[in-house]
């Protein structure tokens, strides 16, 4: 869905507002622009989504972003002032890091399958990079290049509802309890409480 969705905004900055990359020095500033924003905001919102996760837990955070996302991505193609898709883009890096932030290699995946875990991410997201162009290159070859853009757009927000919303309720766990030195407990999120279990987990990498 990431991919797709930076695949696609070259595309869909020539389309709505006829800015292309490697041209004036005024385009490729507002390609920049876009970039730069996306990635300001994913900076400053992680540590907030980062502690809200641990307040209010996993699934209602991921469930937000899911929403944020689906919202973003779908609104995308109908943008027809440059500022506007500025101001979408910012939603949308913030449903980003607001799912970004939930551990699934760490809370979710056995260590002994962590490596297949990881693997498994990697073709996920190829594998949709791929289905993406083969969308835009086969089936909608013969469509207007805008249509063909919405179509894209939205076909990458339903995937991210379906798939988002099945892995939220269907996969993440509510709890908000860890384990420090084999006991069970209450987690105390004090700054020096993370240290030491920080300083536990190097031991057992």
């Amino acid at each position: 869905m990431f991919v797709s969705v930076d695949l696609l905004q070259p595309m869909l900055l020539k389309q709505n507002f006829t800015i292309e990359s490697d041209q004036t020095i005024i385009e490729n500033f507002k390609n920049s622009f876009v970039i730069g924003c996306d990635i300001i905001v994913k900076i400053a919102a992680a540590p907030f989504f980062g502690y809200l996760t641990d307040r209010v837990g996993r699934r209602k955070v991921n469930l937000v972003g899911v929403l944020i996302l689906t919202l973003a991505i779908s609104v995308m193609p109908f943008c027809m002032e440059y500022y506007q898709y500025v101001l979408v883009r910012v939603l949308y890096a913030i449903g980003a890091i607001a799912i970004s932030v939930v551990p699934l290699l760490a809370d979710y995946v056995h260590n002994n399958s962590k490596g297949t875990c990881s693997a498994i991410l990697v073709l996920m997201s190829s594998f949709g990079a791929l289905a993406s162009a083969e969308l835009n290159v086969t089936l909608l070859k013969n469509i207007d290049v805008g249509e063909k853009i919405k179509v894209q757009y939205l076909s990458a927000a339903a995937v991210t509802f379906v798939v988002g919303m099945t892995y939220t309720i269907g996969c993440l766990k509510p709890g908000n309890t860890y384990y420090l030195s084999g006991k069970l407990g209450r987690p105390d999120r004090t700054f020096k409480k993370m240290l030491k279990v920080g300083k536990e987990s190097l031991k057992t990498p």
